[in-house]
């Protein structure tokens, strides 16, 4: 089972088929959000219910907890955002003498729609979980 949110700080509850699992039930790879079923053998085994309820908590506790290339990333973002406070994001070039002509870039320069830079993007999608639905 992979849980949506890691890394897994806990589980609070997990349940199959609406019966309680003892902890010794389950075994957890925390850091990826891996929650496998062990089986009476004490394999790890896959879950064999119908619904499978977990409640836990997850995520960093501590800001040094991140992983330093998680925490470049998000330093890159506010670095971004405080120098473009000045200034319009979008422009390109800008000159003055016959009082002012300027170009803008269409999109983003270097970065995704919502305007991530490609090199933060390729460190944050390393840290996503995607789905197929």
């Amino acid at each position: 089972l992979l849980l949506s949110r890691w890394p897994v700080a806990s589980i609070v509850s997990a349940a199959e088929d609406g019966s309680d699992v003892d902890a010794a039930g389950y075994d957890l790879v925390a850091k990826t959000g891996e929650l496998w079923r062990v089986g009476s053998s004490g394999a790890r085994a896959c879950w064999s219910g119908t619904t499978v309820a977990v409640t836990y908590r997850g995520g960093y506790a501590m800001v040094t907890d991140l992983p330093d290339d998680l925490e470049q990333a998000c330093l890159d973002l506010v670095r971004l955002a405080w120098f473009q406070r000045q200034r319009d994001p979008a422009l390109r070039s800008e000159s003055i003498p016959g009082v002012r002509d300027a170009s803008y870039q269409i999109g983003t320069p270097g970065g995704d729609e919502e305007g991530i830079p490609d090199t933060v993007r390729a460190v944050l999608d390393r840290y996503r979980r995607l789905t197929i639905a």
